[in-house]
């Protein structure tokens, strides 16, 4: 399944894979029918397989929409992020729209552009959000960021061509998994040793979701699904998923507040096969 034409993901993410893609593209299964990855993110092992068939889900809405119209209608979204402002003002005045009556019903190309300008606009690309589900990142203090690859989004788009796209849980799979399919599984990191960002949603990600995604995960290796997961390396984790295969990995943090703090963080990837 790799992929002599890999592309990259077009927006930078909390604990995007990047850094990571060489352990977890030495690791895969030596064949797969449907890749499945319902904690999409920055989508990096999705944009390096480029697989023929996929499902991928995010329970972030704007994320998904994103990605929905890089498939539909890539160079509306690109001649829409070039009209936005890229300036201190127009940053936070773009930022207000989801405190707006009517943002829902903004057309899916202006919500997408959104999500993508203050992803690459606000401070260090960290996309966080209140209990609200607003947007609270602050400005980046950068007047002209790189917004986008003009051939980076194309090949994305042609790469999404045959995906399936959702808005969903990463327990809603176990609806359209079959036996001899893989799953790549990204949640939010465990977080008991300050080393996890759990802010990507209003809802969080915390020690009861950890474990009813082990649940799910004890589900699909019953059902002949293959999985790898990807978690920070600690206690919990390890205990959590004792009956399985784990092996840990040192991965460059992508977001930190400052460069001295962007180090090797300790992590695991567990596989059932």
């Amino acid at each position: 399944m790799k992929n002599a034409h890999a592309i990259s993901p077009v927006i930078k993410w909390v604990g995007g894979k990047r850094g990571l893609l060489p352990e977890l593209l030495a690791r895969l299964p030596a064949s797969l029918r449907t890749y499945h990855e319902p904690f999409l993110g920055g989508g990096a092992l999705f944009c390096a397989l480029r697989p023929a068939s996929a499902h991928l889900a995010d329970t972030n809405a704007e994320l998904v929409t994103l990605y929905r119209v890089i498939k539909a209608q890539p160079l509306a979204l690109m001649q829409r992020v070039r009209s936005l402002p890229c300036d201190e003002a127009g940053y936070y005045d773009v930022r207000q729209w989801d405190r707006q009556p009517g943002f829902a019903d903004l057309p899916p190309v202006d919500r997408a552009a959104r999500f993508l300008y203050l992803n690459k606009t606000s401070f260090n690309g960290l996309w966080r959000v209140n209990r609200h589900g607003h947007v609270n990142a602050a400005w980046g203090k950068r007047c002209s960021p790189t917004l986008f690859s003009v051939d980076n989004v194309m090949a994305l788009h042609h790469a999404l061509r045959t995906a399936r796209l959702g808005q969903a849980g990463f327990a809603d799979l176990l609806k359209v998994v079959n036996r001899g399919d893989f799953v790549y599984f990204d949640p939010p990191y465990d977080s008991s040793e300050e080393n996890g960002f759990v802010g990507y949603t209003a809802a969080g990600f915390d020690r009861d979701d950890q474990m009813d995604l082990w649940r799910v995960c004890v589900k699909l290796h019953r059902l002949g699904v293959n999985w790898m997961l990807s978690n920070a390396d600690t206690a919990f984790i390890r205990r959590l998923y004792r009956a399985f295969k784990i092996e840990a990995v040192a991965a460059p943090r992508r977001v930190s507040r400052d460069a001295a703090g962007r180090r090797a963080a300790a992590e695991v990837i567990v596989r059932n096969y």
